[in-house]
C-alpha cells in the first residue's frame, strides 16, 4: 500500500478511503482543509489516516504506459502518447512496492531458480537485505 503525504493532498480536490468513503476538500475560505458531514482533517492528517488523494487530471504510471508500449507498432505508440496529451495526462512514478511486495518477487525469482544447486536460500536472503527478527530472550 502507498503511502501518501500532506504534499500529495495539496492539490487535490477529493480523497478516498479504502473503507469506501469519499471526502472534498473544503471551500478556500473554510478554516480546514478536509471536511464531511463534521468529519475535518488537514492535508497531513488524511495522509496519517490512510486515504488516498483523488488527482484532479488523469494520471499513469511509468510501468503502465510502458505495459501499453511493449512491442506495439509506432501509430498505436504515437496514438498512445497523443491521447495522453490530449488528455493532459501526467505519467507519475511508480509507488515503492511494499515489504511485503518485495519479499514475494525475492521468493519467486528464488523458487523459478531453485535448480541451481549452488543458491541457498538463506545467502540469497541475506545478499538482497532481508533480515530476521533477533529473538528475544
Amino acid at each position: 500500500m502507498t503511502k501518501y503525504t500532506a504534499a500529495d493532498f495539496a492539490n487535490a480536490r477529493f480523497a478516498e478511503h479504502p473503507d469506501g468513503r469519499v471526502i472534498a476538500r473544503c471551500a478556500p475560505e473554510s478554516d480546514y482543509e478536509w471536511e464531511n458531514n463534521n468529519f475535518v482533517l488537514s492535508d497531513e492528517e488524511m495522509a496519517n489516516a490512510g486515504w488516498v488523494p483523488v488527482p484532479t487530471k488523469p494520471a499513469i504510471t511509468e510501468s503502465v504506459k510502458a505495459r501499453y508500449l511493449k512491442d506495439e507498432p509506432w501509430g498505436f505508440r504515437w496514438g498512445f502518447c497523443t491521447a495522453l496529451a490530449v488528455l493532459d495526462a501526467s505519467v507519475i512514478p511508480d509507488p515503492e512496492p511494499t515489504n511485503t511486495e518485495r519479499l514475494k518477487e525475492l521468493l519467486d525469482h528464488y523458487f523459478n531458480d531453485a535448480a541451481d544447486a549452488t543458491l541457498s536460500l538463506q545467502k540469497y536472503l541475506n545478499d538482497h537485505g532481508v533480515t530476521a527478527p533477533k529473538e528475544n530472550k
